[in-house]
């Protein structure tokens, strides 16, 4: 039995990971098998959402900037594959689909994006797409 996806999205900010506050000198963080643990729990609870958001602190001030979003959503990736149809190392249908922010790919492929999402009929894609 399939699990089912909702369109739900979940938001990360993981200043802990942020490569702008690493020091430099220490690159490496102690293993840590409990972490990985958790990790690995949170892995399984995030495949419910859609979308996973991810933040991290800006190094230009006390904000935070988007990072990445992760598309799980079988409905919003079969929406974009033929929006980034023949575009260079977007592959939406293929493992963990990532973008990182700007998001140039929506840029450039922008118009063909609106055109697909008014020709989406069924509404539960819909509501995912949207």
């Amino acid at each position: 039995m399939q699990e089912t996806i909702t369109c739900n999205i979940t938001y990360y900010s993981n200043s802990d990971s942020n490569r702008h506050t690493r020091d430099p000198n220490h690159p490496w963080s102690e293993w840590d098998p409990e972490k990985i643990k958790s990790n690995a729990a949170q892995e399984v609870e995030d495949r419910k959402f859609a979308l996973i958001v991810r933040h991290e602190t800006d190094p230009s001030g006390p904000k935070i900037s988007l990072h990445s979003i992760t598309i799980q959503s079988p409905y919003i990736r079969d929406f974009l594959t033929p929006v980034f149809d023949g575009y260079p190392g977007v592959y939406p249908n293929l493992g963990d689909f990532t973008l990182r922010a700007p998001f140039r790919e929506f840029f450039h492929r922008w118009g063909i994006l609106e055109t697909l999402f008014s020709e989406v009929q069924d509404p539960i894609a819909r509501a995912h797409v949207k």
